[in-house]
Order: structure tokens, then sequence, then C-alpha cells
């Protein structure tokens, strides 16, 4: 449920009635698939009822996302403390593949060949991770249905080897939450297309790797600086993803 201000949580007022935190991530600090009392988020207002705790998470972010969120939300809700949530190995493994993209569009490849870029790659496998990125949500969705649906399509577009990775490396189990709607389906699409996602996102032999890293440290100084200028003290939380 979206509240009267945009985000998860509660309705709320822009003015502070009490001591104000706003927390910044991804889908984990959203709460992607659980109910609002069992996001993290939740669990810390209702041990802190001294204060309110704003919940900014959004589905599919990293850290240049968590930057332009605390741009616009930072001065107008004027928070006492803003908690960012990184997934340090999914974060990084995004701004890879950000700046990937980047460079891609710097140096075109030839044009007028029928095969597929790594361009239109790119935004296939955004579109397959992040079915709703560019979509704006109702106040009430059911993430099962739509996990449900998503994973419909995800199987469908399977190659023949893709077919075979995932009947044999992934557990029945969770195959069974995945076709019904109970698991996140970028899990299962990560696990097929990218099994060495989280060893490249510690891999700082890799020179994309280390450029991720460096740009995830330039957002945090950039949020910090505006924290600072807000009077917002601003604490980072890392979460190890491998």
């Amino acid at each position: 449920r979206i509240n009267n201000l945009g985000f998860r949580g509660p309705n709320t007022t822009i003015a502070k009635k009490k001591k104000r935190v706003m927390i910044i991530g991804d889908s984990f600090t959203f709460g992607w698939g659980v109910e609002l009392d069992e996001t993290w988020v939740g669990l810390l207002s209702e041990e802190f009822l001294e204060m309110e705790f704003l919940n900014l998470g959004q589905g599919g972010n990293h850290p240049g996302d968590y930057t332009q969120i605390a741009k616009r939300a930072v001065p107008l809700l004027k928070p006492d403390l803003v908690i960012v949530c990184l997934l340090q190995g999914n974060d990084v493994h995004q701004l890879m593949r950000v700046i990937e993209h980047e460079n891609e569009q710097n140096n075109p490849g030839e044009v007028g060949t029928s095969v597929e870029s790594k361009t239109e790659r790119y935004f296939r496998y955004l579109q397959n991770v992040f079915p709703h990125l560019t979509k704006r949500f109702p106040r009430t969705v059911s993430i099962q249905k739509q996990w449900k649906s998503d994973a419909q399509v995800l199987l469908s577009e399977l190659t023949e080897k893709q077919s075979e990775t995932y009947e044999t490396s992934i557990d029945p189990e969770l195959k069974t939450w995945f076709r019904n709607g109970l698991l996140n389906p970028s899990l299962v699409y990560e696990s097929i297309h990218h099994p060495d996602l989280f060893a490249e996102s510690v891999d700082t032999n890799n020179l994309l790797c280390r450029k991720a890293m460096i740009r995830t440290r330039d957002h945090l100084i950039e949020i910090h600086s505006l924290c600072q200028n807000n009077d917002a003290e601003l604490m980072i939380v890392g979460l190890p993803n491998r």
C-alpha cells in the first residue's frame, strides 16, 4: 500500500510531528512480497514509537537512484536521520551494468546487424528483472499475482540450455514457490542468466567492478553532503549479499 505522499507506509504529513528517520534502499527495504509490518522498517517503527520512520525504498534501485531520491526528499521532509541501506553485491552489480551501458552508448558498434546488441540485451534484462520499472503503481497491488505472471513470462523465454540450468540447478521447493508467485522472479532470472553475479561484484581485479565501487562511494558522499546541508545525520547500513 502506498501512502498519501507516494511511498510505502501509513499516511503522514510533510511537517514533522516527532523525530523523523528516512530510510532509502531497494526492494529489500521497500519489502517486496511482505506485509508492511513485516518489513525491517515496519519492525523498527513498532520498536521505537517515539520516532517516525519513512520507508522510501523502491524496487530495482541502485545507489544512483538513492541519490536522486535523497535530493528530492531530504530538503522537503527534513529528516533527523537518513539511513541508506546498501545491498552490497546487488548494488555494485547493478552499477556495473549501468556503467557498461554508458560505455556502449559512447562507443556504438556496427549498425544494421540483425544480432541483438548489448544495449538491447541490457533493456531486455531490465524488463525481465524489473518489469514494472516504468509503470505507475496503483495504491494497492497484488505482488503474488504479478510475480506469478512474471514467472510464466520468464520460463517461456528460456533457451534450451537455460531451461536445462533451471531444471538442474534450482531446488524443487524454490521452483514451486517461483511458479506460484511466492518468490521474486529476479532471483531465478539472475541465477540462470548471471550465475557469477556475486563473484563479479567483489572481484576488484575487474575494472568495471572497481568503477562501480568508486561510483557507489561518490553517491554516498553526495548524500552525506546533502544531509549535512539539511541538518540530518547519515547512517549507512551495508548488507553483505553473497
